[in-house]
């Protein structure tokens, strides 16, 4: 997850930021809003795994190795992972309006679209 994080928000060419501030915000705001909408592949998929491991070998230890022990078991990290998921959308979702914002204030003023 830290190489995913430092790969997808690593620093771009200072000297492109300084040719259009425009351009080099908006292409900031794009690559952080493909990062937070794929946050379930790159940040939380990997941590799948060792969480059910885990969690099926604590319902073993305790007894509760039964569908629904193990349903009460991973009921709240799921809870847990969702809420990380829908903010992370959300947040996709607002900066993707900013986007379309910047985008509406570059277009020319006879444009149509």
């Amino acid at each position: 997850m830290v190489w995913q994080l430092a790969r997808r928000t690593s620093r771009p060419d200072a000297d492109a930021e300084a040719a259009d501030v425009r351009a080099y915000y908006r292409a900031r705001l794009v690559r952080e809003e493909h990062m937070l909408a794929r946050v379930g592949i790159w940040y939380l998929a990997p941590l799948v795994p060792g969480l059910v491991l885990f969690m099926t070998a604590q319902a073993i230890v305790t007894g509760m190795a039964t569908p629904l022990g193990l349903a009460l078991y991973a009921g709240l990290p799921l809870l847990l992972f969702a809420g990380v998921w829908l903010l992370n959308h959300r947040a996709a979702a607002m900066l993707r309006a900013q986007i379309d914002r910047i985008d509406r204030a570059a277009a020319p003023i006879g444009d149509s679209e």
